[in-house]
Formats: C-alpha cells, structure tokens, sequence
C-alpha cells in the first residue's frame, strides 16, 4: 500500500510516531478534593513528595485484582529512562526490580485472560510509608499532573487546561500554579492564574523544559475542597548527539 504520509500535518505525525526524536506527552492530573491551599492535582489529596534518591518501590494491590499487568515507567538516579512490568498476584504486594528516582507514568497493560477491564481497587507504588504513585480504581493509569524530562530531552509545553465544573455554582475561585523544580534545586513558579470554571492556556510558541526538570501543576480553591482536573500538552524532543540513547540520530 503506498504511503500517504505526505497528507499528515507534523503534529499529528509526532502523535503517530512519524517524527523521529519526538513524541507527544500528555499529563493529567485530577483531584475530587482539591483545598485552599495550593496542591499538587494528583490521586491523592496532599502536595507530592518528590524522592531524595533512588528507590525500590513496594506495589500494593487488592487480591481481588490478581492477574492484571502493570507497567512503570520512570527515571533512575541518572535520570535516564527505565521501565518494568509487574504482575499482580493473589498476595497483593510485589516489589520493583527496578529503583525509581522519578515516576512519571503506572498504566494497565495486560488482563486476566484477555477480559475487557481495569482493576477495580486501588493500586499503589510506595516506600517508607510515603507514596509516590498511585492508579484510583477502575482508572487504568495514574492521574497525577507531574513529570519529570529525563536526561538527553527537553519538553515543549504546547497547552495547559483546567476545569471546575462546580466553582461558580460555589461561588468559589481557582488559583493555578505552574511549578518547575531544576536539577540545580532552583525552584520557578510560573504561570500563577486565577479562574472560575475553565482555564486554557494556548500557548503560540511553546515553553521548553530543559533535561531533569520536574514539572508540577498545583491547584486551590478559594474556600472548602472542589473537584479539580487539569491537562498538560506538549512534546517531547530528543536532544543532538545523545549518545547514551538507543534511539540516537547521529549528526542530528
């Protein structure tokens, strides 16, 4: 069959992976009980702790769940890419062979037997008692608006939307914050915007994130708790003459 990738804009092409060194990232964050205080949107409802090092996470599961795969993507101390497939079993705890120093996505990948479905409880990725990652039941992947650029990339953030379909009923304001911590330990708030129901950011050229940056979308309200959902849009770009990559373009 002849190609017709002559009719494909570029961006549509980095969606279906036509564009070397580029893909899209996409990262959701939602949470039913968002507070008025300025906190990561993310599956549950406290700001993320960010890990000091490397660690070997402990997956918490229901039984009921057994048989559903796993797949965890995230960065080493390096920040460079790994990733691992766990399966769930009838004891409900596994523990990664991998150490996680950034955990940027926990999507279902596989069912038992083949059925159509998600796991129905929660799953959770944790060390020490604090967790880093977490998929709400029946979801399918994690929701949390974070995201760390591994090593050799940087991120071009194209859009920022965020929705809250009961602040005017509430009569209650959002306040937005975009939050970059750089591997320097700097720390950059930007893009602080208040809003009552939608929020778009739609951005003409787009904000680039530089390598080992990690990237949080904070949200409040201006009394009680609201349910908050926010989405990020951007693509992710293979830096020139990145040795330690398998995908490297050479002279690029």
């Amino acid at each position: 069959m002849a190609s017709n990738d002559k009719h494909i804009d570029w961006h549509s092409a980095v969606a279906l992976g036509k564009s070397g060194g580029n893909s899209v990232r996409n990262i959701f964050g939602y949470n039913a009980a968002i507070p008025s205080t300025l906190t990561t949107a993310w599956e549950v409802a406290t700001n993320y702790t960010w890990p000091t090092e490397a660690l070997t996470m402990t997956v918490t599961s229901n039984a009921a769940d057994a048989g559903y795969t796993i797949l965890i993507k995230g960065l080493d101390a390096n920040y460079d890419e790994i990733q691992e497939t766990i399966l769930l079993d009838g004891t409900g705890t596994a523990t990664t062979a991998n150490q996680y120093y950034r955990i940027n996505d926990v999507v279902t990948i596989g069912t038992p037997g083949g059925a159509y479905g998600s796991p129905q409880n929660n799953i959770t990725l944790a060390n020490g008692g604090t967790t880093y990652a977490q998929v709400d039941a029946d979801k399918g992947k994690n929701q949390a608006a974070i995201f760390t650029v591994p090593r050799g990339y940087q991120l071009a953030l194209l859009r920022i939307s965020a929705f809250c379909a009961s602040a005017t009923q509430n009569n209650r304001t959002l306040t937005f914050e975009n939050v970059a911590r750089l591997k320097t330990g700097v720390i950059l708030r930007v893009a602080q915007t208040e809003f009552l129901e939608q929020m778009i950011i739609d951005r003409q050229l787009p904000f680039v994130y530089d390598e080992c940056t990690d990237i949080e979308f904070k949200l409040s309200g201006s009394a009680g708790t609201q349910f908050v959902s926010v989405f990020g849009e951007g693509i992710l770009h293979e830096k020139n003459k990145q040795s330690h990559l398998s995908n490297l373009e050479q002279g690029f």
